[in-house]
């Protein structure tokens, strides 16, 4: 099962989605863990303290996994059956897109469709190899990108579009996405969530 949870800052979508994992986990009828996979990397003081809340908040039966890169990767650093939930799409763009530490220089030295089809294909690759695995994957990112876009330097819109071609390739392939406004989801694909 593929689930995408979208939402803008501070919406409550992190908690929805890890509310659903745990529903999910306790559901199933075969051995499983519960899967944090954290895209974000302490830049600074603000993001390690974001980090520490998040690590808090959550209940010790989460294995965390810290990948701000691979997510190809991922389904060999899980078993059969695990419920993985993903936090953040956003951030992990901007690490692909802006990180030296990706293969020693910017992965997009040079936004291009190469490296377009490239993101595409790592979580192409990913979805491919949870369902091999039969693990149920949770996608979370921001909603960046309501209307049409106010800013006008071209690295903010080759990253907002980008993402927005990245959220509609996941959601093409989920069964369910949902959207957090203020706490509340909205369920735009699949069977609403109760």
């Amino acid at each position: 099962m593929i689930i995408f949870v979208s939402g803008g800052a501070r919406s409550g979508k992190s908690r929805f989605a890890e509310e659903k994992a745990m529903m999910i986990h306790h559901q199933r009828d075969i051995p499983s863990r519960l899967v944090y996979v954290a895209t974000a990397k302490i830049t600074d003081d603000e993001m390690a303290e974001r980090i520490r809340f998040h690590k808090e908040d959550r209940t010790e039966s989460w294995h965390t996994i810290e990948e701000p890169f691979d997510l190809a990767s991922i389904p060999l650093k899980t078993k059969i059956g695990d419920v993985v939930l993903i936090d953040c799409l956003t951030i992990w763009l901007s690490n692909m897109l802006y990180s030296s530490d990706t293969h020693g220089s910017s992965f997009f030295t040079e936004f291009n469709e190469v490296n377009q089809i490239g993101v595409i294909n790592m979580l192409q690759t990913l979805i491919m190899k949870a369902k091999e695995k039969h693990q149920t994957l949770i996608f979370v990112s921001n909603d960046v990108n309501e209307g049409e876009p106010m800013v006008m330097d071209s690295m903010v819109l080759d990253y907002i579009y980008e993402l927005e071609r990245i959220h509609q390739y996941v959601v093409k392939q989920a069964d369910s996405a949902v959207q957090v406004i203020a706490g509340m989801a909205l369920e735009w694909k699949g069977e609403e969530f109760s």
